[in-house]
């Protein structure tokens, strides 16, 4: 787990401001938009996922946010919003994204939490990603949603 998390570098001695650190760009506004109704059970959750995001990506380096702000940002929110809007069964989602290499599988009806996952998973489909890009970021959103692997 260690290895994969260094694959994401904390921020370094650089001070950046805090307004940029939290800043959303118009493209991942936009895709948090169209995440929202996955998420629309509860205020709180909302709140939550906007809120896990922004901590996220103010705690990468300068260069990890950078590649975030520039389209990286679509495996990660889908992800967060797979692990906030359905809590309970995130753990069973991810490691089914691990095993599998095919999306369609995701959307099956018989998938843990089916709505709230299928929903963030016909975006990110939509935008023509792929499993791989979603793997890349399991341990980072294992990490902020204290998730982390079943021991």
């Amino acid at each position: 787990m260690t290895e994969a998390l260094d694959a994401f570098p904390s921020t370094s001695s650089e001070a950046t401001p805090v307004a940029e650190l939290l800043r959303i760009t118009p493209a991942e506004a936009s895709y948090l938009a169209r995440l929202a109704p996955a998420l629309a059970t509860s205020p709180r959750r909302v709140l939550r996922f906007v809120n896990s995001y922004s901590l996220i990506k103010a705690s990468l380096d300068p260069a990890a946010r950078a590649q975030v702000e520039n389209g990286d940002f679509r495996p990660l929110l889908t992800l967060l919003a797979i692990a906030v809007g359905s809590e309970n069964k995130s753990r069973k989602v991810f490691d089914r994204l691990r095993a599998s290499a095919d999306l369609e599988i995701m959307l099956e009806d018989d998938f843990p939490q089916a709505s709230t996952c299928q929903a963030a998973i016909a975006c990110y489909r939509d935008a023509g990603a792929g499993v791989e890009d979603l793997r890349r970021y399991i341990p980072l959103v294992d990490r902020f949603t204290f998730l982390g692997p079943e021991e």
